[in-house]
């Protein structure tokens, strides 16, 4: 049987079980919100990565005189990003422009504190 002394040593863990479920949520939240922001990252570095591409493409049919490590240089001293970084301007298979740009990504939360190098390859025909 029940009693009342039981219900009375029982009082407060229900507490102590809502207060680490909360804890939990919470840091699965912080998680998951540092890995969103990584992927928006990543594809912010994919559409810079391809429209540079085609830039690079396209000065380099303009100019076909130039060095396509040249043009990228130029091209990249137009812009006013710092986000990221030209690691390399090639010519691949005759016709295609490849490009990799990099990036560093930091975890905008800091309980999760990670910081990563990620660099995307784009080409262009």
């Amino acid at each position: 049987m029940w009693s009342v002394d039981r219900l009375r040593t029982d009082s407060g863990t229900a507490l102590v079980w809502f207060i680490a479920l909360t804890f939990f949520i919470a840091m699965l939240a912080l998680v998951l919100f540092s890995a969103i922001d990584q992927f928006l990252f990543a594809r912010a570095l994919t559409s810079f990565s391809e429209q540079f591409a085609v830039s690079a493409k396209t000065y380099a049919l303009i100019e076909p005189n130039q060095s396509l490590e040249l043009i990228g240089s130029r091209l990249w001293a137009q812009l006013e990003n710092t986000r990221f970084w030209l690691d390399s301007v090639s010519l691949e298979s005759g016709n295609t422009v490849k490009v990799v740009i990099c990036g560093n990504w930091d975890s905008p939360v800091d309980l999760v504190s990670s910081s990563r190098k990620i660099c995307e390859v784009a080409l262009s025909r």
